[in-house]
């Protein structure tokens, strides 16, 4: 006999609408890891100023005034402007 919704086939409903959720959730969460730009490790301060100054992004001034900043270890002169506004 069968009992309250559907008796014995609702435990396969249920147990099939939970699984496709987490798979649903499982595939978002793969997708964002895998399509999301990962930072590497090497990154540091004077490897990106190299790779912006091959790129052309800052011109040799620029370059060589943030490498003087990041040897000084203190405030750079960027950050000091902007806190002058």
């Amino acid at each position: 006999m069968m009992g309250w919704y559907g008796g014995d086939a609702g435990w396969a409903m249920m147990t099939s609408m939970v699984l496709f959720w987490l798979v649903v959730i499982g595939v978002v969460v793969w997708a964002i890891v895998r399509l999301t730009p990962r930072r590497r490790l090497d990154d540091d301060p004077r490897a990106i100023l190299d790779r912006r100054l091959a790129s052309g992004e800052i011109d040799e001034a620029e370059y060589r005034s943030r490498i003087a900043a990041l040897r000084e270890g203190g405030r750079s002169p960027w950050q000091a402007a902007q806190d002058d506004e």
